[in-house]
């Protein structure tokens, strides 16, 4: 039995987890040295999922409130200011990623879609 193995078993169970149970398997079978790297691992994984979360703006200058309530109204996502990043290399346009998707709207995609048309 390894860490990782604990770790998806948790997860899997989610809610369902009776942890009296899960405790006296721990002890059973001696995996107590295993739960250090278990809670890391958790840990790990619930900072990765946060932030996946987290709706980013890609643009090549800061966006204005109005241009975020404007995006934020137009694909009905949550933007906030604190992340609209500045990317140089895009010429005009954004990029907003989701966690669900990735909508591009910078000069370099449309024009190479118009391109491969």
């Amino acid at each position: 039995m390894n860490s990782d193995r604990l770790v998806k078993y948790i997860i899997m169970k989610g809610d369902y987890l009776d942890p009296e149970i899960f405790l006296k398997y721990i002890r059973k079978y001696r995996l107590e040295m295993l739960m250090v790297e278990v809670l890391k691992k958790l840990k790990q994984r619930q900072e990765k999922d946060d932030e996946s979360l987290i709706v980013k703006v890609l643009s090549p200058h800061k966006l204005s409130q109005d241009n975020l309530k404007s995006l934020s109204e137009k694909f009905n996502i949550n933007l906030d200011s604190k992340n609209n990043k500045i990317d140089k290399s895009i010429i005009t346009g954004y990029k907003v990623y989701t966690k669900d998707r990735i909508i591009d709207a910078s000069l370099d995609t449309l024009l190479k879609n118009f391109i491969n048309k």
